[in-house]
């Protein structure tokens, strides 16, 4: 009977992501296999009262990361952990794993033996239902026409982070994409099968007030400053 339940649920899982990597390949801009940009208008909006918070010491370092992409043009990968307030609808992310060092492909931030092993020792760490939430994320230079965009590639690889039997302690897999100074985040959901965007991004600052980040939005360095711009 065990073997027969494994089966159904591997089926079923395989189902879902079947299902997700589907709709996302009807949202792709222009075809380029793993590469294909996914168009961001496309994505389901998650409830609009959720919401990523994001301390000002762990938006400091993805700033930095930032930086670093816009000025040398590679890309940074990186993990966010964090637990998420049921009650308030919060991600609220608070630290931050990076790796600077550039591989062979300076245009694809592939996971690190670093972040590997980061993120073994944050599932060890933590329990299963206590509400823990991680972040697999990168950075994209301002490249071509499509560097705003998620890939289908990006969104295969949360899928499967998803479903990975090792990191069952984890309540809920989420991406982040830095690009063109906006916070680009996505929830994978188990149940539906799909990737939702994350409009709502803050960082708290050490004072306790909260900024707004831009999210989801064109490059805002060509957007001219006044109070038409978004930040």
């Amino acid at each position: 009977m065990t073997d027969k339940i494994s089966a159904f649920n591997n089926a079923t899982d395989g189902l879902q992501q079947n299902m997700a990597m589907g709709r996302m390949r009807q949202r792709i801009m222009k075809d380029y296999g793993e590469n294909s940009p996914v168009d961001n208008k496309l994505l389901p909006h998650v409830s609009k009262n959720t919401a990523v918070v994001l301390p000002e010491e762990v938006y400091k370092t993805l700033d930095m990361i930032a930086d670093i992409t816009n000025t040398h043009s590679f890309e940074v990968p990186f993990l966010l952990f964090g637990k998420y307030d049921y009650e308030n609808n919060l991600f609220v992310f608070d630290d931050i794993e990076a790796d600077k060092s550039v591989g062979d492909n300076q245009y694809e931030a592939n996971a690190s033996e670093y972040l590997e092993k980061k993120l073994g020792d944050f599932v060890r760490s933590v329990r299963r239902g206590d509400g823990h939430v991680v972040a697999h994320g990168h950075s994209h230079p301002p490249v071509g026409g499509y560097y705003t965009n998620f890939s289908l590639g990006d969104m295969d690889a949360y899928i499967k982070m998803l479903k990975n039997p090792g990191l069952k302690n984890i309540t809920m897999i989420c991406g982040c994409l830095l690009t063109g100074g906006n916070f680009n985040f996505v929830l994978c959901n188990s149940n539906g099968g799909d990737i939702y965007r994350i409009d709502n991004v803050f960082v708290e600052k050490k004072n306790g007030d909260y900024e707004r980040l831009s999210a989801f939005g064109p490059d805002i360095r060509n957007i001219p400053r006044g109070r038409n711009r978004v930040i």
